[in-house]
């Protein structure tokens, strides 16, 4: 009966015998939340727990939260790049390949620390800058002023007993030695400080989509859906038309057929009935980025798919989502999700006169680079079609049409 009543309470079919597969994304994250909710263990891990789930379901998820953390002994470890989430946690931690560094608040704590530690680094780092090109030029000072000595000694020679100017330039040569080794020492300790105030900065070095800007001048229509029947979720006929500048938000609860719909206008699924008009190419990513080869590394998936693009411009557009240097090589299995979602949104977008279809590309992302994407939806100048239910990552993507199913 308790697990009826949660069925009904997400909208789902209440028979419980039913196949699981017969779920949505959202409705089976639910479910499995439910049921972690639901056992009577102190301590609760969640890894990315508002993925998948509607706004209800992020509110049910929220207010589950409260209620578990109110357990007497309760503890919980949460895992996510959701804000809204962030900022009921008490305490913040921030894994880098710097290590693991404790923010004792929320995340608009979190982000006022960052801010102000990367200042400090800035300042860091020009000091420690200043330091070395000081330790460099006194380097370069005391040899010249050695090699004048040396110039000079010789000059002497012919005047000076051989004895005496063996015995003044072995002393010379040694107090030479001595401070070199020590200007080196000096030297080296402030190139460590200089790596490693910049080693700290790259883990708060911005990273950057570049969605390709071709496009087709005018405005033309991209696809037009009359009287159109999804086979699954929607029951209601859908009649909607869609040009190539129209940044569209597909909302919906989970399991109204958002994810179908964008099948059907990819052909990965048929429609039941209707007509459906495509005047462009379809790129499709979905949420388990079955574009990426994981076999191959992330650079070979990026220029087989796109094969127009050179090593070089492959390789710039992998750095900006982080792949940098050898971690361009890295293989597709190994890489995180949210790794594999940079690596399939530059595959997707690298077309020109193609309509792009997203579902939750922000899934996964860290926080930085969902804002990344955002910003670089909005200043993406070919038309897409997006499933996201972060209200802020909406927002900042630009949408200026909304189809509710």
């Amino acid at each position: 009966s308790d697990l009826q009543a949660e069925l009904q309470k997400m909208g789902a079919p209440t028979n419980y015998w039913q196949c699981a597969q017969a779920l949505s994304g959202g409705q089976m994250t639910r479910l499995r939340l439910w049921w972690a909710f639901y056992q009577p263990q102190p301590l609760l891990i969640l890894d990315e727990p508002s993925n998948h789930l509607d706004t209800a379901g992020r509110n049910w998820l929220s207010e589950q939260l409260r209620q578990f953390a109110a357990r007497p002994g309760a503890a919980i470890l949460l895992i996510s790049h959701d804000r809204a989430l962030l900022q009921q946690v008490e305490v913040l931690y921030e894994l880098t390949s710097n290590g693991l560094q404790r923010f004792g608040g929320n995340y608009a704590f979190y982000q006022q620390q960052r801010q102000l530690k990367h200042a400090a680094l800035q300042q860091q780092q020009k000091h420690a800058e200043k330091q070395l090109q000081q330790r460099q030029h006194n380097a370069h000072a005391a040899a010249e002023k050695a090699a004048k000595r040396q110039r000079q000694g010789e000059k002497r020679r012919g005047s000076q007993a051989n004895i005496l100017l063996d015995y003044s330039k072995n002393r010379a040569q040694s107090a030479t030695s001595a401070r070199r080794m020590q200007e080196q020492q000096q030297l080296h300790q402030a190139e460590q400080q200089l790596q490693q105030i910049k080693a700290q900065q790259q883990t708060l070095k911005p990273q950057q989509f570049y969605l390709s800007a071709e496009t087709s001048a005018g405005t033309k229509m991209l696809i037009t859906a009359e009287a159109l029947q999804l086979p699954f979720g929607n029951c209601r006929p859908l009649s909607f038309s869609w040009s190539n500048k129209q940044r569209v938000h597909l909302q919906g609860l989970n399991g109204s057929g958002k994810s179908t719909l964008l099948q059907v206008l990819a052909g990965k699924v048929d429609f039941s009935s209707g007509t459906l008009r495509l005047n462009c190419d379809v790129q499709y990513l979905e949420q388990h980025f079955s574009v990426v080869d994981r076999s191959a590394t992330a650079l070979n998936n990026l220029r087989s798919y796109c094969p127009a693009l050179t090593e070089t411009l492959a390789r710039t557009l992998l750095a900006g989502v982080g792949f940098r240097n050898n971690q361009a090589l890295k293989p597709a299995k190994a890489l995180s999700g949210g790794e594999l979602m940079k690596l399939a949104m530059l595959m997707v977008s690298q077309h020109t006169d193609r309509l792009l279809l997203l579902d939750e590309p922000d899934n996964h992302l860290d926080l930085q680079a969902k804002q990344l994407l955002a910003e670089a939806l909005a200043q993406y100048p070919s038309g897409f079609v997006l499933v996201s239910h972060d209200v802020d990552f909406v927002a900042q993507s630009g949408v200026d049409t909304v189809l509710q199913l």
